[in-house]
């Protein structure tokens, strides 16, 4: 899947309003966990109602971001970024459970700028490492999905600066449509996901750049746990990015807080064990 095909699909659920007073960041994080009724056709979710509710996390320049949510009827989520990794790489979490009908999902997002200051052409790999536990109902269509999502892009622009807002909100569309800035150039993306239900999952994904000395590149990398119908989505041990060499890349930040709060990884390794429970009563059932 391309990036702006990931674009499209998410931003067709979510809807993007315009972005307010003018914030410029040369570095960010974002989070946003919504909430939607299933419409049902072909499958029991073939479409995602106008959104119950949405919590955005994360105001313009900050280097960590969470937002939770809990709503009857509908499930729950949680998810954080943090500008934590050893040269201010992004690490992602989260979790979603939708109760049937429903659609919950969450949306990490950690953007970065590094400049290279050696001396001589390098090649570079930024590669993340993700660990998730999954039972899902079904898979169903795009826009709504059902599983963990992660994505990485290495891009440039032409200027120094993202204006993102001055709100948790128009921060949070900012960075996740960065493919849309003027002057944006990719150089290398990949997504990773998985619609199946998979109680140990593990993933790397991973882009190789070229760079030469001076250039200046930003890297954006996405967690999204949609849970549909039923589903519960699990990637508390969280998507951890990182070069392959730090040496000579300089970051624009590096996030004082590496770490989301008690209560938050509480939570996610309650939602660990419901989701282990789940998966052998299903096990169980199906002898």
């Amino acid at each position: 899947m391309s990036r702006g095909l990931l674009s499209c699909a998410v931003v067709a659920v979510l809807a993007c309003p315009l972005t307010a007073g003018a914030v410029l960041i040369d570095y960010g994080t974002a989070e946003a966990v919504s909430f939607r009724s299933c419409i049902p056709g072909a499958t029991a979710c073939d479409g995602a109602s106008a959104a119950v509710e949405i919590v955005y996390g994360g105001y313009p320049g900050a280097t960590t971001s969470e937002a939770s949510g809990t709503v009857a009827g509908f499930g729950e989520a949680s998810g954080y970024v943090s500008l934590s990794g050893f040269a201010g790489e992004p690490t992602l979490g989260a979790y979603a459970i939708g109760d049937v009908g429903a659609r919950v999902n969450t949306n990490s997002i950690g953007v970065q700028r590094y400049t290279y200051v050696g001396s001589a052409p390098t090649t570079r790999t930024w590669e993340g490492v993700l660990s998730y536990s999954q039972d899902l109902s079904a898979p169903y269509p795009s826009p709504v999905g059902n599983g963990v999502l992660a994505a990485l892009d290495v891009f440039t622009l032409p200027t120094a600066f993202i204006d993102v807002g001055d709100t948790a909100e128009t921060n949070f569309f900012s960075l996740f449509n960065v493919s849309t800035l003027p002057g944006y150039t990719s150089l290398a993306t990949t997504v990773f996901s998985d619609t199946s239900t998979n109680l140990d999952g593990e993933a790397t994904v991973g882009v190789t750049v070229n760079l030469n000395p001076g250039d200046t590149v930003w890297v954006w990398g996405l967690l999204q746990t949609p849970a549909t119908n039923g589903s519960s989505v699990d990637a508390f041990h969280t998507f951890t990015t990182s070069w392959d060499n730090t040496t000579d890349l300089i970051p624009a930040a590096i996030a004082s807080v590496p770490e989301p709060t008690t209560l938050f990884l509480l939570a996610l390794g309650l939602l660990g064990i419901g989701v282990a429970r789940r998966g052998r009563a299903r096990s169980q059932g199906d002898a």
